[in-house]
Order: structure tokens, then C-alpha cells, then sequence
């Protein structure tokens, strides 16, 4: 996720085009081919190679209407929900989309692949709108403590999404590596929050953080919400055949 800035699509994509025949082709060895993945990866190149399909959901595609902005949709402006979920599919450059693209894939391969499509969609949905959620309540928070710089910002990318599916699949222990320094996995998701934030000071950190966030409620709240849900529903049944009997 990254803050606004001017789209390149004066480009003519030529290093987007090589890079994506690149990835392709790893894609085309790999045994399983995710379908939900790889459609979400097209609809955000679509997004960027012809920003013009965005209007057939909003008639202003510009980035200033559809990125993610606090501000905008705590006021409750009619395009509140396109920002909360739109704003993941536009991207700002070529490298922006690619090194996102590139990045879901070889994640969400993973996680597909062992939850299969459906849940898997699921799980990708409810990360983007928790996520996104997140970094407006957690921006509308900050203002109360005089800080409006989260508040007024406008964000772009798939970032926070990728974030919460990097914390989810480095949850089983083992270790990982960033910039070739190994450390347990469990760190290395926070570890690329603050490299990343280093290297592109314009990337959105509450997007990346809140998108951690995103991934650790799944991972620690959802499996409890699941036995709750499962006792309640034990519950139930011997409710109704007591009332039966």
C-alpha cells in the first residue's frame, strides 16, 4: 500500500510487459494454479493497465476519488465503500503493481492451495475489509491525540492484504530470512514493516501495520470465535431436544 501519487499510465509498460512474461512462466510450473489469486492479480492489472474499467463502478476513476482516505468515509461521502475496497486494486506505478502482484501470488498460492478457493476467497475478503477498516478507525483515533496526518492521507495497493497473508502463513514457526538475515518467522513480517517503510519512506505504514493486525486477529481471535460458535451451536442441539423430549 502506498500513499497517492501520480499514476504512470503515460508509460508504455515495456518493463511491467518483460517482468510479467518472467512471472508467468513461474507461474506456468507451478503443480497448482490458484484461481482466486491469479484472478485477483488480473483484475489489478486491468485496474492499472486501463483505469478507465474502473468507471463501470464509479464515474470519477481518478485515484483521489477511490483511494483509501479516512477522512472521506468516516464523513460518509456515496463513495465511502468503493474506497474501503477499491482502493486495494489501484496501484500507483508499474513497479508498485508488479512487486505486489508478484509478491500475492507466491503467498496466496500457498494458502489457497491448502484452504482451498472458496475459503480462501473468504479469508482474502475479510483481510481486506479488517485491514482497511482498521487504518480508518485507527486513523480517526489518532486524531483525538491532535495527530490528523493518518486522517487526511490517501492510499493505494493490495499491501495491507499481503501483509495479513505474510503474518498468517509465518505463524507455524521455523525460521525465514530478510535480506538474507535469518530470524525466527514469527519476526519476519515485522521485520519487512520496518525495512520496507526504510527503503520507500512513501509507503503507507499504517496500511502495512494494520494489515499485520489483520492477519494476527485471524490467527489468534478467529480459532477461539470458532470453538465459541461450535459450543453455542452443541448448545443449541441439546436445547432443542430437551424441548423435543
Amino acid at each position: 500500500m502506498a500513499q497517492r501519487q501520480r499514476r504512470q499510465n503515460h508509460e508504455n509498460h515495456t518493463w511491467l510487459l518483460i517482468m510479467l512474461a518472467q512471472l508467468y512462466q513461474q507461474v506456468d510450473r507451478m503443480p497448482y494454479k490458484p484461481p482466486v489469486t491469479l484472478g485477483i492479480s488480473a483484475l489489478c492489472l486491468v485496474a492499472h493497465l486501463q483505469p478507465s474499467a474502473v468507471a463501470l463502478v464509479s464515474l470519477d476513476y481518478s485515484e483521489h476519488a477511490i483511494c483509501l482516505a479516512p477522512a472521506p468515509i468516516i464523513a460518509g461521502g456515496g463513495n465511502a465503500l468503493l474506497r474501503l475496497v477499491g482502493s486495494a486494486f489501484v496501484h500507483g506505478s508499474d513497479s508498485h503493481v508488479y512487486y505486489n502482484i508478484a509478491s500475492f501470488i507466491f503467498k496466496g498460492v500457498q494458502l489457497e492451495q491448502s484452504m482451498g478457493p472458496e475459503l480462501y476467497a473468504m479469508l482474502v475478503g475479510t483481510m481486506l475489509l479488517l485491514s482497511h477498516g482498521l487504518v480508518v478507525l485507527v486513523a480517526w483515533i489518532a486524531t483525538f491525540f491532535g495527530y490528523t496526518g493518518w486522517y487526511n492521507s490517501c492510499a493505494i495497493g493490495f499491501s495491507a492484504v499481503i501483509f495479513s497473508l505474510k503474518f498468517i502463513l509465518t505463524q507455524n514457526g521455523g525460521e525465514g530470512a530478510v535480506w538474507g538475515v535469518r530470524m525466527p518467522n514469527a519476526y519476519v513480517t515485522w521485520a519487512e514493516l520496518v525495512l520496507i517503510q526504510v527503503i520507500s519512506p512513501h509507503s503507507s505504514f499504517l496500511g502495512h501495520l494494520c494489515g499485520i493486525c489483520a492477519g494476527a486477529m485471524y490467527v489468534y481471535l478467529w480459532p477461539i470465535a470458532r470453538v465459541m460458535l461450535a459450543q453455542q451451536q452443541i448448545g443449541g442441539g441439546r436445547g432443542g431436544r430437551g424441548g423435543g423430549g
